[in-house]
């Protein structure tokens, strides 16, 4: 019995640019310019850089949440 092997679906994901970044994607795909090609060159410059400034901009507001009195009091309690 000869089965198919399908290679697994890549994951999905949804892509909105803003409207100045739209404007200059479709310019360039006018001129012959591959979208994804291009964006995956981007990508693999400085996604790290953004996911870093993210993340600590993330981690500071979830600190300030925590220990500011978003999630518990600013005052250790003690447990019993």
């Amino acid at each position: 019995m000869n089965t198919i092997v399908t290679p697994k679906k890549y994951p999905y994901r949804p892509f909105r640019p803003w409207p100045e970044i739209e404007t200059r994607l479709a310019a360039a795909q006018e001129v012959g310019i591959n979208v994804s090609e291009l964006i995956n060159e981007i990508l693999k410059d400085n996604v790290d850089a953004a996911l870093m400034k993210k993340s600590k901009l993330l981690q500071t507001k979830l600190t300030k949440m925590v220990r500011g009195g978003g999630f518990e009091p600013p005052t250790p309690t003690v447990s019993r």
